[in-house]
């Protein structure tokens, strides 16, 4: 087979490998909307698209703006903001600081009053995370002895 042939053979299959590790997304992410001033407005899990819808938000006041905190993962993970006046907001979470203030520190977004401000959490290397809940979301059962 001569080079001419081969080279769209070798292009097919660079594109196959990238899209065979794109990220994956990552189902039960606690993500929560907040506003400054004012705390705290809804909180929702992503599904197993890795999105969490949080529908249209009327636009603030001067000075005010919507905030995204998402709960530590475990693992490195890509958080994307679709909806922002800011335009796709796009940050990468690492695990190693998981649990370092800066690292979870919510995303600041403004929204137009109109189109839904979505939230989209994939793994980075597309390799599968499991989440375990947050702890203020672990329900907890009664044991027999009625102790919880």
């Amino acid at each position: 087979m001569n080079r001419l042939h081969t080279l769209p053979l070798v292009i097919l299959a660079l594109a196959c490998a990238a899209v065979a590790t794109a990220g994956a997304p990552i189902k039960g992410v606690g993500i929560s909307l907040g506003k400054v001033p004012g705390g705290g407005c809804a909180a929702r899990t992503t599904d197993a698209s890795g999105h969490a819808d949080f529908g249209a938000w009327p636009t603030l006041p001067a000075g005010g703006v919507y905030t995204i905190t998402i709960d530590p993962v475990g693992s490195d993970v890509q958080v994307t903001i679709h909806g922002a006046t800011e335009g796709v907001i796009s940050r990468e979470v690492r695990a190693a600081a998981a649990n370092a203030r800066a690292a979870n520190a919510p995303i600041r977004l403004h929204s137009d009053g109109t189109t839904a401000i979505v939230v989209d959490v994939q793994s980075r290397d597309g390799s599968p995370v499991r989440v375990h809940p947050a702890p203020h979301l672990q329900v907890h059962m009664p044991t027999a002895s009625g102790s919880h």
